[in-house]
């Protein structure tokens, strides 16, 4: 077992030091909030939310790759959805898509991302949409969360 950091196990000592077991990328500041009107756009984020020159290669002895995001929908009769998308390729990661349909923000959590993610540096955002029109859907919170084995 690796050092005890205040929190607990920090994870295997490597050849740079010891790792923590969960690293997590937030896609953009807590206390800010976006959010889409329109069921049709596929569209990111604004640029400041990206997560740019990502590369899963970049963290060693990560096997999961999980996205989670604080959503609400303005009304529980439409769903809000987002997805992780892969600006430099121009395709959804595999797995990335959650949704809710509450009214006040809740967490909520893909599946592992890891097998949908290149082995090259890549571009990352969120996309946001309600189910429906009429409803918005708004993140107020998002991140990568990289867990080590």
């Amino acid at each position: 077992m690796g050092p005890q950091g205040p929190a607990g196990p920090q994870g295997p000592v490597g050849p740079q030091g010891p790792f923590d077991k969960i690293v997590r990328l937030p896609f953009f500041t807590a206390g800010v909030s976006h959010s889409a009107s329109n069921p049709e756009a596929n569209t990111c984020l604004r640029e400041s939310t990206h997560i740019i020159k990502f590369n899963r290669r970049d963290y060693a002895g990560v096997d999961s790759v999980i996205f989670i995001a604080s959503l609400s929908s303005s009304t529980s009769s439409a769903r809000a959805i987002a997805d992780v998308f892969n600006l430099t390729d121009g395709v959804v990661v595999t797995r990335s898509q959650v949704q809710t349909t509450s009214t006040s923000a809740t967490w909520v959590e893909s599946g592992n991302l890891f097998g949908g993610l290149p082995d090259k540096e890549i571009t990352l955002c969120i996309r946001l949409r309600p189910e429906t029109s009429g409803a918005v859907a708004s993140v107020h919170s998002g991140s990568l969360l990289l867990y080590r084995r």
